[in-house]
């Protein structure tokens, strides 16, 4: 047992049955229905997530060495991190609405009007550019954040402490 456990926690077991579990293509047909599994689209959906969580986690360190070092005075505010959450529920969300079929310029039936929330196509993109964006509007708040920091600094002479 103890072996097992030393196993587990000197290697990343769950990472590794993962990356296996990623080249498994899997899919089943009946005569009413079909299923499938994707292991590599799917693995490449995990592999995102974990670079996304990775990148967050080093700017957490960077941001806790800045503090460290005192190159910031405080935690900067991250007001744009409700975004991602906002956004992943908003592409998440599928609606379609559409008004009387007419004949259109080409003699072909079309919808008068038609109202659609959330393109399927193109969400996991837009999930990925607010992430990017999200990230980036960090990265410039800590930048500012120790820009601000070092100039209170430099300001104050020498021999006089700030109150």
């Amino acid at each position: 047992m103890k072996a097992l456990q030393d196993w587990f926690t000197k290697y990343p077991v769950v990472c590794i049955l993962l990356l296996l579990a990623a080249c498994v293509h899997y899919e089943e047909n009946t005569a009413t229905s079909s299923s499938s599994f994707h292991g590599m689209f799917n693995g490449l959906a995990v592999l995102v997530i974990v670079g996304i969580v990775l990148v967050f986690r080093i700017f957490s360190a960077i941001e806790s060495l800045s503090l460290a070092k005192g190159w910031l005075g405080s935690k900067p505010t991250y007001r744009y991190d409700i975004l991602i959450p906002i956004g992943i529920v908003a592409a998440a969300v599928h609606g379609r609405s559409a008004g009387p079929m007419i004949t259109g310029i080409h003699g072909k039936p079309v919808y008068q009007w038609e109202f659609t929330w959330s393109d399927s196509t193109l969400n996991g993109y837009f999930i990925l550019a607010l992430i990017a964006v999200v990230f980036l509007q960090r990265v410039v708040v800590l930048i500012r954040a120790i820009e601000s920091t070092s100039r209170r600094t430099l300001e104050v002479p020498h021999g006089h402490e700030e109150s």
